[in-house]
């Protein structure tokens, strides 16, 4: 070791640091030091160094750690001796006084400071022992130069003081987590630089620095921090790092799905694929892609009419669930199908111009329960009101539980089978002599009824037995209406007399005709029997017009304009 000068005159100082284990069976209260001269040289010659204590004052003992506390120090004069003695011989010698007794196999660091009268080299050894000639005894051997300036000798190296920092919780990501080890509030009592740090796990190297920032998997680990000086004293330390996975896995379900029953089904629902459902994922922040579980599909993949509700599920292996749900949609767009009763025909009842009518009720089917079914007439009246002459159109209209309608019609069709009621007279029923072929008004009257609306005007049609052409004038009929019609008194002279037979004919809405026969006569003389005569052709003559509807027998013709 080198010295150099120091503060005291000449003097170098030598700062030297030990540290003392009692290896003995008892406790030692008190240390003796001696520095001992190991030279072997027969005098102390121009060029050795003189190494003494510097003086009762400058003797400086101090400890760092350790169990015990130094009370003081004494400097005891050196014994004569001679150069060369050995670790017997004493250069300078003195005791440290311990203020706490220190056990068998416990330690204490202490520090001495000598002077060195002159420069030059030495070899010397420093003896600490509990007691003179002591088992208990720690011999060190140094050799060096002495130089100007100051040397501080490293002896008593305290080590560092590892500290791996505060334990972690850290958030798996990936199966992994990056964490950041830090040894940074590690010291160094001597204030030593540089100091390495190196980290490991087990038996395990994880790397070197201060800081570290390394990569571990999820569970529990243990981390330890060797702290070393440059003199290779070093310590531990221990960091728990806990990798945990707190999160629920994140689970993507598939798009919502709506789908419709379409035209013709026959059930309440449809079957939706998988493939029409889709896949989900599921993603955790520790074990990346999980395997995903699927509830809510029912049997065979029969989807009811409404929304269902499919839950997509993933748990990792901390226990964590996470879940997501996509909705399937099922549109029941099928219209009922309708079957309405048979169309009806039937007749007015008599006298009325309608019919009562039992239309009946429509069925209804469709793919889901809940039709209704309803029919409304096309007259706006209800369905068990009297029908009216003519067609009424029923109009079924169903609707299913879900807002779909479908219509049929039905039609009830009341025939007019009944013909006008219609009454005529005549105020001349027999035209006379003097045959002189004069237009007489008749005085034709008539009346028609009909039990529905719509009679239409009354027609009048003449016919006689003698056709206009017969006699000397023509027509025989003029003015043909009601309260106007004339005749001509007129009769072929070799005849049997002449009928004039007046038909008023009545034609309702429904093209049913009633006719009324009236006879006017034209007896070929004055004598009863040709009155008698041609009235018994006017009466055959007016039984046939009205079992005929106002047909005229054979033989008559149609006269006037």
């Amino acid at each position: 070791r080198d010295a150099t000068a120091g503060p005291n005159a000449s003097f170098g100082t030598l700062d030297f640091r030990r540290t003392f284990t009692n290896n003995t069976s008892g406790n030692v209260t008190a240390l003796r030091f001696r520095i001992v001269d190991l030279s072997t040289f027969p005098t102390a010659g121009a060029g050795d160094a003189d190494l003494r204590a510097l003086s009762s004052s400058a003797v400086g003992v101090s400890t760092a750690g350790g169990p015990v506390t130094v009370q003081g120090t004494t400097l005891d004069t050196p014994p004569a001796q001679a150069i060369g003695g050995g670790v017997n011989s004493s250069l300078a010698a003195g005791t440290v006084k311990l203020g706490t007794p220190l056990a068998p196999g416990a330690s204490v660091n202490l520090r001495f400071l000598f002077g060195v009268e002159q420069t030059g080299d030495y070899d010397i050894a420093f003896v600490l022992e509990a007691s003179p000639g002591s088992s208990g005894k720690d011999i060190w051997k140094l050799s060096g130069h002495t130089e100007t300036g100051g040397h501080t000798d490293g002896g008593c190296n305290e080590p560092p003081v590892a500290n791996a920092g505060p334990d972690q919780t850290v958030e798996c990501s990936n199966g992994q987590a990056s964490v950041t080890l830090d040894g940074s509030a590690s010291t160094d009592p001597d204030g030593d630089t540089p100091l390495t740090f190196d980290w490991s796990e087990g038996a395990t190297p994880l790397g070197s620095g201060q800081m570290l920032v390394v990569s571990l998997p999820n569970g529990p680990h243990t981390i330890t921090l060797t702290v070393t000086d440059p003199s290779g004293a070093s310590s531990q330390d221990t960091v728990n790092i806990n990798v945990v996975d707190t999160q629920a896995p994140i689970v993507t379900d598939p798009p919502d799905v709506t789908v419709s029953t379409g035209p013709g089904a026959s059930s309440c629902g449809t079957v939706v694929s998988d493939a029409q459902l889709g896949t989900a994922t599921a993603t955790d922040g520790c074990e990346g892609s999980l395997a995903v579980t699927r509830t809510g599909v029912p049997a065979g993949n029969f989807f009811p009419v409404g929304t269902t509700v499919v839950t997509y599920s993933a748990t990792d292996a901390a226990g964590h669930t996470g879940t997501a749900t996509q909705n399937v949609t099922v549109i029941d767009n099928t219209p009922p199908v309708v079957t309405p009763p048979a169309n009806i025909v039937t007749s007015a009842a008599p006298n009325s111009c309608s019919a009562s009518v039992n239309p009946g009720t429509a069925s209804v089917s469709d793919n889901c329960a809940g039709s209704t079914v309803v029919g409304v007439r096309s007259d706006s009246q209800p369905l068990n009101a009297p029908y009216p002459v003519g067609t009424t159109t029923i109009t079924w209209t169903a609707t299913d539980a879900n807002g779909n309608t479908a219509s049929a019609n039905q039609t009830v069709t009341v025939e007019d089978n009944q013909a006008p009621t219609v009454t005529s007279s005549v105020a001349v029923t027999t035209m006379g002599p003097p045959f002189n072929h004069a237009m007489i008004n008749i005085g034709l009257a008539a009346i028609a009824s009909d039990s529905c609306p719509g009679l239409g005007p009354l027609q009048v049609q003449v016919y006689s037995d003698e056709d206009d052409g017969t006699g000397n004038h023509s027509p025989d009929a003029m003015d043909i209406g009601l309260g106007t019609l004339k005749l001509r008194r007129e009769r072929d002279g070799g005849g049997d007399g002449r009928v004039y037979l007046v038909v008023v004919m009545a034609t309702d809405a429904s093209g049913n005709i009633a006719a009324s026969c009236k006879t006017v006569t034209v007896p070929s003389s004055n004598s009863g029997s040709a009155h008698a005569s041609v009235a018994a052709q006017a009466s055959a003559a007016a039984a046939f017009c009205s079992a005929n509807n106002g047909a005229a027998p054979s033989g008559y013709f149609v006269v006037g304009p």
